[in-house]
Order: structure tokens, then C-alpha cells, then sequence
């Protein structure tokens, strides 16, 4: 599972279930309306009026897995916290 990849994918749905690389790509592809392509340097601009959402779907996951090893959280991304922190974006 790719972190940068489910925080975009958390854009445009909840998940909640495990989920691999190759079935995020698809999806963003679809959600996307074009092959999603990691280095697009346009989408994180282009996704920036879902951030919310996706902070709080992040944030979510992020407290169910409190007690599991980083590496075995599936589906979990931290990214949102990154985000918060160099756009002093405010939780919520």
C-alpha cells in the first residue's frame, strides 16, 4: 500500500478495507477521468478543494489503528499530517 496514493484516494471515497497499489491506481484513474499519474504536478492543486474531507477520513483511520505497527495498518496514511504541517492547515 502507498501512503501518498490512499491520501488521494481518500479525495474521493472512505475506505475502509485493505487495499493494494495496483486497485488505488485504478481507482484514482477513475475518479480522475485520465491514468492517474504519480508525478502530475498538478493534482495535489487540483485535489485541494477535498482536503478536508480527506483530513478527516485520514484522521479516521489513522485512530483505528493506534495500537498496530505502521507497516501492517492497512488502510492507513499519515500524510494528512504532513499536509497540515506545511500549509499550517487547521484540523477539522
Amino acid at each position: 500500500m502507498n501512503a501518498s496514493e490512499l491520501w488521494y484516494l481518500l479525495h474521493f471515497e472512505d475506505v475502509q478495507n485493505a487495499i493494494g497499489r495496483a486497485r488505488i491506481f485504478k481507482k484514482l484513474s477513475g475518479h480522475l477521468g485520465r491514468v492517474y499519474e504519480k508525478n502530475d504536478p498538478d493534482l495535489f492543486q487540483e485535489l485541494k478543494q477535498y482536503h478536508a474531507v480527506a483530513h478527516s477520513r485520514a484522521e479516521r483511520l489513522d485512530a483505528r489503528y493506534q495500537a498496530t505497527a505502521p507497516h501492517t495498518a492497512n488502510p492507513n496514511t499519515r500524510v494528512y499530517v504532513l499536509v497540515r504541517e506545511l500549509f499550517d492547515l487547521k484540523p477539522g
